[in-house]
């Protein structure tokens, strides 16, 4: 099986949405055309739902080659740009809070969420506030 990617924009977020199973190169090929479709919006919000992505091996040169594909968006250059990673699995979920502490220094912020309620807030908030701790 491969992935499925959907892309959506409301109120100012561009939500990528990823089903499916499949590795995380893989899963960063689907992804990056679809980083690219919403870059003409100018968007500075990003949320990546993967809570049905199945991915069975995320290496960190992965998760570097999506930090490039967000920072590519001409809407995410700049103070006040956050990217929200949604997921389910507790591998996803590791990975990607990894990759947030090692980001730290980006002009991106990124936050790592399990419940999509708490990461619209996030995405939502005025742009000096840090993503909040992550809850197990």
């Amino acid at each position: 099986m491969s992935f499925a990617v959907r892309v959506a924009r409301e109120d100012g977020v561009v939500t990528i949405a990823v089903e499916g199973r499949g590795a995380g190169r893989d899963l960063l090929r689907r992804i990056t055309p679809a980083l690219e479709e919403s870059a003409a919006t100018g968007d500075r919000r990003l949320l990546l739902d993967l809570r049905e992505a199945q991915v069975s091996e995320l290496p960190a040169a992965d998760m570097h080659g999506f930090e490039i594909g967000v920072a590519r968006r001409e809407g995410m250059r700049g103070a006040g740009a956050r990217a929200a990673v949604l997921v389910k699995s507790d591998l996803l979920f590791g990975v990607a809070r990894m990759f947030q502490t090692i980001r730290a220094e980006s002009p991106v912020a990124y936050g790592v969420f399990r419940d999509p309620a708490e990461a619209a807030a996030w995405l939502a908030a005025p742009s000096e506030e840090s993503p909040p701790a992550p809850r197990r």
